[in-house]
């Protein structure tokens, strides 16, 4: 009896276990789809998340550069750094390039200056399922989830900058820069005075250094015909063997470093006096004759044109002083210890000089010295020559814009040239000047931002603002170097922005600066020599295409001013 009840329960037990089986079986697939679609859902959720994430970031970011979209380098870089931003946030997961999207919202007041400028982001992340992408139960192999505009918004509130700051314009005023880039640069500047120095009186600087090869100064003294003798400057130490005397050597054309000293004695008496003296002193006076030069004690007639001799016929200067003769009467002629113990040196540096363009170049740098601790922060490091009125001028490129020709006709109405830097000051009038500068030269960058740090440490306030603004490309002499090579080596090679900042918040001893800012302004579309000067000096964020008068001015209107950056809800971007 127990055995025929123990076997009917364990037939009633098999039975049970098949229908439950039957049941699970049945209910399975809809399980698996529901902890699918719970497990996939989560992490679309969690993926969402943080592509908002990205995207808010991203957009920060942006809007911290205050970069408006202004060119379609603005726009390259704000959809590169959005997509950075998240990328980051969804690592493995494809953000498309496509999908990527940065607006930028400006309004102005009624002056038509910028107060708010609104930054929206969206995106668009492809993410794959895991689980419900299968075929039998799935949701697709890919969801596309999205961060619409709603997502990143940035408002920035501009206002006047409270920190007062010294402004030095570097600007290229190179042959390549005239008719409407120049008028465009300044009307530029003429705004900016206004903004810096007029609307903004908390004691704000700013300083102009243009340059080409070199940089012409005023000197305000007479030349020999009665107008003004003009200089050329530039900033650097040179080697020992290309390192001379400028103030003896600005007017002495070495054309030989022959070893027979009597021979380069002579070409360089002769050239002085046959290419400025006669062709251009003489012919700007009155009687145009040797016997007048003579009878000023300008000139000596030495009786005999001998080379052997060691003089030309007419030995020629205005200035005993920087006279290449010790003694040079009768038959005595003797050499200044200047003259005997350097015109090697003189030839060297001349040579390349003319090969190269510039008196500072790759050969004649000394790269450690100029960069040594503290060198380039006073006026001592700028080297300042008379620049020789004429055509057979030493150093035949060096501020060769400084003038618009060389003839003698002009000689004597010289007043100043071209162009020439104006130091920092207050005063808004200083700047009128630069309306009637006129560029004229080739292009050398590295030389003239050299030349604009002795002005910038000139500055008083805290906060230090260079700004190069130029239209191209170095020069490139024929040997392939010059100035472009100048460039690689102390810009890309040698760190010269590094040096430039942090020298800046050390001297002079006792400097109030405690922050430095450089800023790169293109006004041509030249990806290459932006990213050169993004990479290797300003950073991305201050490397600058403005190609127009409004993309430039907001650009430095941008610098000029500071502004609070804030999260904003989506119904408060038209408040």
């Amino acid at each position: 009896m127990a055995l025929k009840t123990k076997n009917k329960l364990r037939r009633a037990l098999l039975g049970e276990s098949a229908a439950v089986t039957l049941m699970f079986a049945a209910v399975f697939p809809s399980l698996v789809l529901f902890y699918s679609l719970a497990f996939d859902g989560a992490s679309v959720n969690n993926k969402r998340a943080r592509l908002m994430d990205g995207v808010n970031q991203g957009v920060l970011g942006v809007a911290l550069t205050d970069n408006r979209n202004l060119t379609s380098a603005n726009k390259t870089y704000n959809k590169t750094l959005l997509g950075a931003w998240t990328r980051y946030y969804l690592p493995g997961v494809t953000v498309p390039e496509e999908e990527l999207s940065i607006a930028v919202s400006v309004k102005k007041d009624d002056k038509g200056k910028v107060v708010v400028v609104d930054y929206t982001a969206s995106a668009q992340a492809e993410v794959r399922m895991m689980l419900s992408g299968s075929r039998d139960v799935g949701m697709g192999p890919t969801v596309a989830m999205t961060a619409d505009s709603g997502a990143g918004i940035v408002r920035k509130n501009i206002r006047q900058i409270a920190t007062p700051t010294d402004f030095i314009f570097v600007t290229d005023f190179s042959g390549s820069m005239k008719d409407g880039r120049i008028a465009m640069v300044k009307t530029i500047v003429d705004a900016f005075v206004q903004l810096a120095l007029v609307q903004n009186t908390i004691g704000n600087t700013m300083a102009i250094v243009p340059y080409s090869i070199g940089t012409p100064e005023v000197l305000g003294r007479d030349n020999l015909a009665g107008g003004k003798e003009i200089g050329c400057s530039f900033v650097g130490k040179l080697k020992d063997d290309y390192r001379i005397d400028l103030d003896f050597w600005f007017n002495k054309n070495v054309s030989s470093n022959s070893s027979d000293i009597k021979r380069v004695a002579y070409d360089v008496d002769r050239l002085l006096a046959t290419k400025y003296y006669e062709s251009i002193v003489m012919k700007s006076i009155s009687s145009k004759s040797w016997s007048d030069l003579i009878s000023k004690s300008w000139c000596q007639d030495n009786g005999r044109d001998r080379s052997s001799d060691g003089r030309y016929r007419y030995s020629c200067e205005s200035e005993p002083g920087v006279s290449i003769f010790e003694r040079n009467d009768g038959s005595v002629v003797t050499y200044k210890k200047e003259f005997s113990d350097n015109y090697k040196k003189a030839y060297s540096l001349r040579a390349s000089a003319n090969s190269q363009y510039n008196v500072i170049n790759v050969d004649t740098l000394d790269v450690k010295a100029t960069l040594a601790d503290g060198f380039l922060f006073s006026d001592a490091a700028i080297t300042t020559y008379r620049h020789l009125y004429s055509a057979e001028k030493p150093f035949s490129v060096m501020c060769n814009g400084a003038l618009p020709d060389y003839d003698y006709k002009n000689y004597k109405s010289i007043s100043k040239p071209n162009y020439y830097p104006i130091s920092l000051t207050t005063d808004p009038a200083a700047f009128t000047v630069f309306q009637s500068m006129t560029p004229l030269g080739g292009t050398d960058s590295a030389n003239g931002l050299l030349r604009a740090v002795p002005v910038a440490a000139k500055g008083i306030n805290p906060r230090k603002v260079i700004i190069l603004l130029t239209d191209g490309e170095d020069s490139v002499a024929l040997d392939g170097r010059g100035p472009s090579a100048l460039s690689n080596l102390l810009i890309r090679d040698n760190n010269l922005c590094g040096v430039i900042k942090q020298g800046l918040l050390k001297y002079p001893k006792g400097t109030p600066t405690t922050a430095v800012d450089m800023y790169y302004f293109s006004i041509v579309d030249d990806p290459g020599r932006m990213k050169f000067w993004a990479n290797n000096c300003v950073g991305s964020g201050h490397a600058i295409v403005a190609e127009d008068y409004q993309s430039l001015m907001d650009a430095l209107t941008a610098i000029a001013n500071k502004g609070q950056v804030q999260f904003i809800n989506k119904n408060e971007v038209d408040n």
